[in-house]
């Protein structure tokens, strides 16, 4: 990994967490949407599902990218600090990486069970999400 790839990383993962940040904003309300009851923030979902999982997954392949930046940044510095510093901009890639796949992977099945005419499924997605 050399320094123009790391800075081209740098600059892709910024502009795509901004860009899909501020459309979950327009379409969905995010993040001030979550401050709303599990029913509303789920209807609100389905009313937008495409785009809202779609920018989901756009951050978090952003988020994805902040692996190989890590190792980047590792390999670009000769600090011992590094040595703990890039494991741990690793794992926290892969954190956020799942934390943002929910989105797309959990919350559509939430979203359809909250729609659902079953009281008892509506409740247990609601309460799940």
């Amino acid at each position: 990994m050399n320094r123009k790839l790391t800075a081209a990383l740098l600059v892709t993962a910024a502009v795509s967490t901004t860009v899909a940040f501020t459309a979950l904003g327009s379409v969905f309300n995010y993040p001030d949407v979550l401050k709303e009851p599990a029913g509303d923030v789920l209807a609100a979902f389905r009313a937008s599902q495409a785009s809202v999982t779609g920018w989901f997954t756009v951050l978090a392949v952003s988020a994805a990218l902040f692996a190989p930046i890590a190792v980047g940044v590792g390999r670009l510095s000769v600090h011992p600090a590094m040595r703990l510093g890039v494991p741990m901009g690793v794992a926290a890639a892969a954190v956020q990486v799942i934390g943002l796949l929910r989105w797309p992977v959990l919350v559509p099945g939430y979203a359809a069970d909250a729609a659902s005419a079953d009281p008892a499924a509506a409740t247990a997605a609601s309460d799940s999400f």
